[in-house]
């Protein structure tokens, strides 16, 4: 999958209920309104979090009627994110689980959603309910999660768990200077054991190519999330301009983290630590 999620088990932003409930369905869809995550679980919401409610409408399959039933397992999973926006609705259908779920990949593509991913809850060689990933082709962090559980007397249970992380705008003031003429360098290599290199930098195409790179980084909104393995190796960087700006700028290539003062920046290419990298003349590891 293209975002980095955690079991809903796993985290605390779960504790969604009622408030996130479904509108009224409408000529067979469902419109729900998604909300800050944080704000429901009794969590705090970031100050730069988006305003505003994020609505999606999606089919809704014929005779659903919603249910507060549980769900012995749901399958769920979740952005480790600070600016999640989630909604939560179940209903009752009539029809098997492989039915409902057979007219669902069939009807979520067709309005703009393509399956991303699949699975199922249960332990033990018993499967509690199975689910479907689908995620919009017009934001790629906009998720519906299916879940289908063998309800009583023919019917399904049916949860829709809809996600979506809305990143709020990089500051202006994370920007470098453009007038920047001079970067200091203190870097240690991707290697375990190694010293620390310092170097200064003065070359205008170097110095272009670092500050074009860094002020192309868009907001990190990972959450939390894995890193490689890490042996110091990192990277921090002083960017002076010949206004006296400066600016002070940390490289974590493990974890793709690039921090402009309190603001981290995520360079998943790793874009930035190669430009340092050739910066400081580390052929080894070029």
């Amino acid at each position: 999958m293209k975002m980095h999620f955690v079991l809903a088990a796993l985290i605390g932003v779960l504790a969604l209920g009622g408030a996130l409930a479904a509108q009224p369905a409408t000529s067979g869809f469902v419109t729900l309104s998604l909300e800050p995550a944080a704000a429901v679980s009794g969590e705090p919401v970031p100050p730069d979090m988006p305003a505003g409610k994020v609505s999606v409408s999606l089919p809704l399959y014929p005779g659903a009627m919603p249910t507060d039933q549980p769900f012995q397992q749901p399958f769920e999973m979740t952005p480790a994110s600070p600016y999640l926006k989630a909604a939560r609705a179940r209903y009752v259908v009539p029809g098997t689980p492989a039915t409902v779920e057979a007219w669902y990949r069939q009807k979520l593509p067709a309005s703009g959603f393509p399956e991303s991913g699949s699975g199922s809850t249960g332990g033990r060689g018993v499967v509690a309910a199975t689910g479907v990933d689908f995620v919009s082709q017009q934001d790629s962090s906009l998720h519906v999660i299916l879940s289908f559980q063998e309800g009583h007397g023919g019917t399904t249970l049916l949860q829709y768990w809809v996600t979506d992380v809305a990143v709020p705008a990089r500051p202006a003031e994370s920007g470098l200077p453009a007038d920047t003429v001079r970067v200091e360098i203190s870097y240690r290599p991707w290697q375990p054991q190694s010293p620390m290199m310092t170097r200064t930098i003065t070359d205008p195409a170097t110095v272009g190519r670092l500050v074009q790179l860094i002020n192309g980084l868009q907001r990190d909104n990972r959450g939390v999330h894995g890193c490689l393995e890490d042996h110091g190796q990192g990277a921090v960087m002083t960017f002076l301009a010949t206004s006296g700006a400066s600016k002070s700028v940390e490289f974590r290539p493990a974890c793709s983290s690039v921090r402009v003062g309190d603001v981290a920046l995520y360079d998943k290419q790793l874009n930035v630590w190669n430009a340092v990298v050739a910066a400081v003349g580390d052929q080894a590891q070029q």
